[in-house]
């Protein structure tokens, strides 16, 4: 679809590259294989503007069941102001309703906010991002122990991200898991899985998240398992500001409020402050 000298169109494996260099220049924390991720979860679902070839825009959505959600809105600093976000989003959004999703989300940056308010997305709740260098954390000494998830813990793993994310995930969190089994980490109670964390690296700090949990002390046990495996090497999670329960946890890790996001819905708001959702996936995925 060309207007005004943009065409957008599907993002290919080889525009890659330029999508790093624009993720690099907004200074965020995916890496190429977040955007390996994209294209396999939804291979028709992320988008490019091109000027004269060149990529100099974003977004992607993924879908999980009818609920989908967008994420990478970037373009270059050079091109803003020309309306290109605006149809970038208009673009992915007719993609996502003629798919038939009934609710999209997503995780917005002061400064996109006012765009998607337009586009009838309106505000749900607050994501702080904390990150820093933890120290150790109270949640080590309790007597719950985590330990290496196993793919018989599959169905239950999925069955408790359900009550977290209020949807289905299995696709991402099973790529996830394929891509690095060895950081995921699942806690049980009486043979009952209650809770669980994969971590993932980024270009500036590890990420930690989904982390989601049954209970106070599965999320605090878990959380500190993940911190601990840091080895005091930065690290980053996205919490929901109403889960007092792991801001306080990541406080006492010593981590502190990096920035904010504020969770958007359009259409049917699938996405409700649950207790169980301790970390997110990240604001690209939920």
């Amino acid at each position: 679809m060309m207007k005004n000298g943009i065409l957008i169109r599907t993002m290919r494996d080889s525009d890659l590259g330029a999508a790093m260099r624009l993720k690099q220049a907004a200074g965020w924390n995916q890496t190429y294989a977040d955007w390996k991720r994209f294209l396999w979860l939804t291979p028709a679902g992320s988008y490019v503007a091109a000027s004269e070839g060149r990529v100099v825009g974003t977004v992607t959505t993924c879908v999980f069941q009818r609920v989908a959600w967008i994420g990478m809105m970037l373009v270059d600093p050079a091109h803003r102001r020309r309306g290109i976000a605006t149809r970038l989003m208009q673009h992915a959004l007719r993609e996502l309703d003629s798919a038939g999703c009934s609710s999209v989300s997503l995780d917005a940056t002061e400064m996109g906010a006012g765009l998607y308010r337009r586009l009838g997305f309106r505000e749900q709740e607050e994501i702080a991002r904390l990150g820093g260098r933890p120290r150790g954390s109270s949640w080590r000494n309790s007597s719950m122990q985590p330990r290496a998830f196993r793919w018989e813990d599959w169905p239950s793993l999925l069955a408790v991200d359900q009550l977290g994310a209020g949807t289905s995930r299995a696709r991402l969190l099973k790529r996830l898991l394929v891509e690095r089994p060895e950081s995921a980490r699942v806690l049980c109670r009486n043979g009952r899985l209650v809770g669980f964390v994969l971590e993932r690296p980024g270009s500036q700090a590890w990420f930690i998240g989904p982390l989601v949990a049954l209970s106070r002390e599965a999320g605090g046990v878990l959380m500190a398992e993940s911190l601990g495996r840091s080895r005091g090497g930065p690290v980053v999670l996205d919490i929901p500001a109403s889960n007092e329960d792991s801001l306080e946890a990541a406080h006492d890790a010593g981590l502190t409020i990096q920035r904010r996001f504020l969770r958007m819905v359009r259409g049917e708001p699938y996405v409700v402050p649950r207790p169980e959702l301790w970390a997110s996936s990240g604001p690209e995925k939920g």
